[in-house]
C-alpha cells in the first residue's frame, strides 16, 4: 500500500497595493501600510505608530521578533 504524502505547500495568499498609496489590502480584508527604513548612526529603524505614539524599532529587533516561537 501507498502511503500519500502530507501536501507541504504554503498557502499563497495574495496582497493587493492601494494604486496611488502606500497602503496594501491583506488576507481577511485587513489593510496595512508600507513602512520605509530609515537609518541613524548606521542601524536601520521603523517608525510605526503604536497605541498613538510615534515608535522606533530596530530591524534587528524585528528579526528577533520573527524567529521567536509563537506562544501558545
Amino acid at each position: 500500500m501507498i502511503k500519500k504524502q502530507p501536501n507541504t505547500t504554503p498557502e499563497v495568499v495574495a496582497i493587493r497595493e492601494v494604486p496611488g498609496t502606500s497602503y496594501v489590502i491583506l488576507p481577511g480584508k485587513r489593510l496595512a501600510r508600507l513602512l520605509k527604513v530609515s537609518t541613524y548612526n548606521g542601524k536601520q529603524y521603523y517608525n510605526p505608530i503604536v497605541g498613538g505614539t510615534l515608535s522606533r524599532v530596530s530591524v534587528a529587533e524585528l528579526d528577533t521578533l520573527l524567529d521567536k516561537p509563537k506562544a501558545d
